[in-house]
């Protein structure tokens, strides 16, 4: 998915993979940084979370102009804000 996670008004990747969310930011110079395991949730193995049944976006939730991590689980809405 494409979101600024940082504020920085560059659009960043961020992938959710089995052991958590993974981020490359994005540079100012339309380059993007080494990918980075940001956070031990939101993945298969962590947290048991699966790409058919549990939908992960990204959008400013709280207001700070940078994109949160909003998921749906069975259990309810998880959101990590960044």
């Amino acid at each position: 998915m494409l979101g600024d996670i940082n504020g920085d008004r560059v659009q960043d990747i961020v992938g959710f993979a089995d052991d958590g969310v993974w981020a490359s930011l994005g540079r100012t110079n339309n380059t993007l940084g080494t990918p980075s395991r940001l956070l031990n949730d939101f993945g298969r193995l962590a947290g048991g979370w699966q790409v058919q049944h549990h939908p992960r976006l990204l959008g400013d939730i709280n207001g700070d102009g940078r994109d949160d991590i909003v998921g749906f689980a069975d259990d309810g809405v998880h959101i990590n804000t960044f």
